[in-house]
């Protein structure tokens, strides 16, 4: 086994135990978003529009705990996947390749969470 490859076994190790993604693997809509298992179901369906700079799209993703938790968790999961992040409170903003996704934490007291998703091209 070359260093290389131990490398990527332990980064993939370290990933799949801190984050658990979904067995449907990513939100549909959504191809870069990993769909956690904290990630209960998607309320409606997702809004896509065209913008004169790139696609535009917003959903809103019920969770099984607090919506905190769910931030957290995503910027694990982002991160790992080559995304940039940066996490205010009640929100998560990551940027990758030209697009940025928003979360933003809709019931920050509840005890399940409501996170609204959107994906943009970055301005």
């Amino acid at each position: 086994m070359t260093k290389l490859t131990k490398i990527f076994a332990l980064f993939a190790f370290t990933f799949a135990s801190s984050v658990l993604i979904a067995e449907d693997g990513f939100i549909e809509g959504f191809p870069d978003i990993p769909k956690l298992e904290i990630v209960s179901e998607i309320a409606g369906d997702p809004v896509v529009f065209d913008t004169p700079s790139g696609t535009v799209a917003e959903a809103t993703l019920l969770t099984s705990n607090k919506g905190t938790e769910a931030l957290n968790a995503y910027k694990t999961a982002l991160s790992a996947l080559g995304w940039s992040c940066k996490r205010p409170p009640q929100s998560l903003k990551c940027t990758r390749g030209g697009n940025t996704v928003t979360f933003l934490n809709d019931a920050p007291q509840a005890e399940t969470g409501r996170i609204i998703l959107r994906l943009a091209p970055t301005k």
